[in-house]
């Protein structure tokens, strides 16, 4: 630590201004604990503005700085699983779109759905946005919106295998497998 000649209550006492350890600072218990503070030294003036002394405040910062580790562990955790989902749908042989419920937007794709879709994935921002994808059933009929799998699922309906065609790529036919969470 600072010698006593040099402390922070020698700063303040020196200039008159408020000073602080730094962010690193710990005390050591009786225990021999080491425990995380912050800490401030301020001027104590009379009604004249005369320094008299200084105060000393330490807060012991353990739990905050123990929330602030788990907290950035969490944050990796999530992105390493951000990322192993992100290279997973990236892979997949199918198109896979997520949509938050009540709304509809669309909060995750995989290169595979634009690839039937379209920038009309990047459209859906609302169930009102279905309307914008147009599809047929496998005999021509065309499906209004409510119809598609995707709104359905997101009333609370289980889709299986529901198949549609796509005006954009009138070849090709796809499979719609949708659950709500």
């Amino acid at each position: 630590g600072e010698p006593v000649a040099d402390g922070p209550w020698a700063r303040v006492l020196r200039t008159g201004e408020p000073t602080g350890l730094g962010s690193q600072t710990a005390l050591v218990a009786r225990d021999g604990a080491a425990r995380p503070v912050d800490d401030s030294a301020d001027p104590i003036r009379d009604p004249d503005g005369r320094l008299l002394g200084v105060v000393m405040v330490f807060r012991d910062v353990t739990a905050r700085r123990a929330a602030e580790a788990e907290r950035r562990r969490l944050v990796a955790q999530l992105e390493a699983e951000q990322a192993r989902l992100t290279a997973v749908l990236e892979q997949m042989p199918a198109g896979v779109l997520v949509a938050e419920a009540p709304e509809g937007r669309v909060v995750l794709s995989n290169p595979q759905a634009r690839d039937l879709r379209g920038d009309l994935v990047d459209r859906l921002r609302g169930r009102e946005d279905y309307a914008d994808w147009p599809a047929r059933r496998p005999d021509g009929t065309p499906v209004p919106p409510a119809g598609l799998s995707l709104p359905r699922a997101l009333g609370g309906e289980r889709v299986r295998a529901a198949e549609f065609r796509v005006p954009v790529h009138q070849r090709r036919a796809f499979f719609g497998s949708e659950v709500p969470t």
